[in-house]
């Protein structure tokens, strides 16, 4: 008796059917808890100076808004955004500033402390980015 293969479309159509449509008749996905919220800077330490655009260079439009948004805004990652554009010491590392600055790793009520220190640091020349092997 010979015995004849289905198609595999119609092989694996059939069950395939009945898995999304099963898989419909159930609610969409609503989370369970609330995402956690992470505090804002209440005001920026003594030691950090205003946000200013001033001894950057910028070669087009595009970097002067960015620039100018980071100045209008002035949050804590823009102080260290600013600061260490204007030192130039993240030039040779992947990503540059965006990358040393990004806080990756660091805990949310943590940020804006290590922010504003990042950026004394880049003002100052001691952050570690400005020492070799990063500088030569």
């Amino acid at each position: 008796m010979s015995r004849t293969r289905r198609p595999f479309m119609l092989r694996l159509g059939i069950p395939l059917c009945a898995l999304v449509s099963g898989c419909s008749a159930q609610p969409p996905y609503t989370p369970t808890t609330t995402p956690r919220e992470v505090p804002k800077a209440t005001k920026h330490p003594e030691s950090a100076v205003p946000c200013s655009g001033d001894g950057l260079t910028v070669s087009n439009g595009e970097e002067r808004n960015l620039v100018a948004n980071m100045v209008r805004r002035c949050e804590p990652i823009d102080h260290c955004l600013l600061e260490c554009l204007r030192g130039d010491c993240a030039n040779k590392i992947g990503g540059g500033c965006f990358h040393a600055c990004s806080g990756r790793g660091i805990r949310p009520e943590q940020r804006d402390a290590v922010w504003f220190t990042q950026a004394a640091e880049f003002r100052l020349g001691t952050h570690e980015l400005c020492h070799p092997p990063y500088r030569r």
